[in-house]
């Protein structure tokens, strides 16, 4: 049977079980919209950039849930280990959360986790960081991609600078680039200090409230990712799009996760596809009528 509103390999989970296709829609998908290609092709000049005792570094800022970890990790997919007998393994890009404190041996530790490399999680942080430079040389390192950075951003004004300055160490020594994401909160750490800020060229994602045009091209692309039977014409149906719209509040993560939902759903319903009947039974609160505990706020505004 042909699926023509579906792309290539998601018509190809067509066969599978409902609950393979569930599986598949909550995975991971990139949609590749000219904002995030244009960032990728800016972070993809820092892969053959010769190496200097300062390397360009980028500073990813962006809304809680506005596609920041989805644009890193399909860069790092782009750049896989490959193993060149009989020199070993290779990899360019390497991506890690910043640790829950700003700590400089819990960087280390978040490194070498990533690495793959065993370690003492508990020895002083001189050890760990020869072992983090061994590994970064013999690997051929490029690009350290950092994620949430805003972690940092609770401690002291001191322990924050000191982390920033021991990641600058870091990347001057083994002379590879940083990019680093986070909130706004970041931003103002990282700028309170004219040295880091000159390290950190900004990039900044902006939200979709003002970009209709573009939500109604990634809703149309995303149905296309979407193992319905039934076309849901997202980016036609003037009502089911204006209710995504409404409930994501201008961030892309919210509608990803608006889709997803309603798709599961679909699925388990019988329906096959996305109808207004489904938005309204997934229950979606938008961002603005949570608390910081995710719990519904009684005041929208």
């Amino acid at each position: 049977m042909d699926y023509p509103h579906l792309d290539k390999v998601t018509s190809g989970m067509m066969e599978k079980s409902d609950k393979e296709r569930i599986h598949y829609i909550n995975g991971s998908t990139f949609i590749p919209v000219e904002e995030a290609l244009e960032i990728l092709e800016r972070f993809t000049e820092l892969v053959d950039h010769p190496k200097i005792p300062r390397m360009p570094n980028y500073l990813l800022v962006g809304e809680t849930n506005n596609g920041k970890t989805s644009i890193l990790l399909e860069f790092e997919s782009r750049y896989p280990v490959i193993n060149q007998p009989p020199n070993g393994p290779t990899l360019k890009v390497l991506y890690m959360q910043a640790p829950s404190k700003a700590d400089e041996s819990r960087l280390y530790s978040a490194i070498l986790e990533r690495l793959n490399v065993a370690h003492n999680g508990s020895d002083i942080a001189s050890n760990k960081l020869k072992q983090v430079k061994l590994h970064i040389n013999s690997l051929g390192l490029k690009i350290l991609l950092i994620d949430e950075l805003h972690n940092i951003a609770p401690a002291t004004a001191n322990r924050q600078r000191e982390f920033l300055t021991t990641l600058k160490v870091l990347c001057n020594e083994l002379m590879i680039s940083v990019i680093a994401a986070g909130t706004s909160e970041v931003e103002r750490v990282i700028t309170y200090d004219p040295q880091l800020a000159n390290r950190f060229e900004p990039i900044r994602l902006a939200s979709w409230k003002n970009k209709q045009k573009e939500f109604i091209s990634f809703i149309k692309a995303y149905e296309m990712r979407l193992p319905l039977k039934q076309a849901s014409n997202l980016g036609t149906t003037r009502e089911i799009a204006g209710k995504i719209w409404k409930l994501g509040e201008g961030l892309i993560g919210e509608y990803v996760t608006v889709l997803k939902k309603a798709s599961v759903l679909a699925i388990k319903s019988g329906e096959e596809k996305i109808t207004l009947d489904i938005l309204n039974k997934i229950k979606f609160q938008p961002p603005s009528t949570r608390s910081d505990n995710g719990v519904p706020t009684d005041d929208p505004a």
